[in-house]
């Protein structure tokens, strides 16, 4: 049970950023209004996003928790090939953040409906749907790595630059294609 919420959560956080876009669009969280706060209009703009920023950041940071406590390390992997997945992975972000952006101009019930489904195919996608641009500023990369028996996974770590054959121990399998290195 405590894999299966964490797991959730990983792919709520991963998907944050296309609800950051979404509020963003629409300038305010659904069915709630900032605008009772009676900040300067002028300053509104930069305290809102700023709050959504940190709010979104502080989640990914607690996801990163609950996924060390849910997931024992002990599972290995010696990697013959790899190579960064940023640049497959954001341009998917990219659609999925205009999509957000366009969500705007619907009504609020439409556009919720819209995000559910959204979200529904997102964590069917279970090769990248836990990759989260946020983890980026807390030094975190990700990888498609070629296991020794040739089977590709996707290996979030904070190691850089990562060229020619590894020996990976003291992994945390998140699921069959994903493993997190802390």
């Amino acid at each position: 049970m405590r894999k299966t919420l964490t797991k959730l959560l990983l792919s709520l956080s991963s998907f944050s950023g296309v609800l950051y876009f979404y509020i963003v669009g629409r300038q305010d969280i659904p069915f709630v209004s900032l605008h009772q706060l009676h900040i300067n209009d002028g300053h509104t703009f930069l305290i809102r996003n700023l709050a959504y920023l940190i709010i979104f950041g502080i989640f990914a940071y607690i996801t990163l928790i609950f996924t060390r406590l849910a997931f024992q390390t002990g599972e290995t992997l010696v990697v013959d090939e790899e190579k960064p997945i940023e640049s497959v992975a954001v341009p998917t972000y990219i659609g999925l953040f205009v999509i957000a952006l366009s969500l705007g101009s619907m009504s609020q019930e439409t556009s919720l409906v819209v995000l559910i489904i959204l979200f529904a195919f997102w964590t069917r996608l279970e090769k990248i749907f836990y990759f989260n641009p946020i983890w980026l500023f807390f030094g975190y990369r990700f990888y498609e790595v070629k296991s020794a028996s040739k089977n590709t996974y996707t290996l979030v770590t904070k190691r850089d630059r990562l060229k020619g054959k590894h020996d990976f121990d003291k992994l945390r399998r998140i699921n069959n294609y994903t493993f997190l290195e802390f």
